[in-house]
């Protein structure tokens, strides 16, 4: 996959830390701005005050004010690319327009970077042909 062209965005709303600051970190290896975020409130207002065009929105859709922050984030102008984080402990949101979906490991599996790194750029290398209508 080439690097993304400019400054490409990706806003990561989920409420476990260490899962978000992980994520945040592979991200920016591949070459994306990551913006942490432990609920859709605090997203909200992390995009005010940054004044940040969010190309990716990573999220949790069992957070309580998801479906806001993806109403806040949606521009006409703009194609905002929707991934949300799976796990045993939610489901997808039905009601939510996504693009992908990304399963966050179990506390049992083992985590390798690279594994991570290549999975995201294959999801983020997948975002971008859907982009272009590939």
């Amino acid at each position: 996959m080439s690097e993304p062209q400019g400054a490409h965005t990706v806003l990561i709303v989920d409420d476990d830390v260490a899962f978000v600051w992980w994520l945040g970190e592979t991200f920016t290896e591949a070459g994306y701005q990551a913006v942490p975020a432990l609920n859709p409130n605090q997203a909200c207002t992390f995009v005010s005050k940054l004044h940040v065009l969010v190309n990716i929105l990573v999220v949790n859709a069992a957070l309580p004010g998801t479906a806001r922050l993806v109403k806040s984030l949606e521009n006409p102008d703009h194609n905002l690319k929707i991934v949300l984080i799976e796990d045993d402990r939610n489901s997808k949101a039905p009601s939510l327009r996504y693009d992908a979906t990304l399963r966050r490991p179990g506390g049992w599996e083992p985590v390798s970077r690279e594994d991570w790194l290549r999975k995201l750029r294959t999801l983020l290398t997948n975002l971008h042909k859907t982009e272009r209508g590939a």
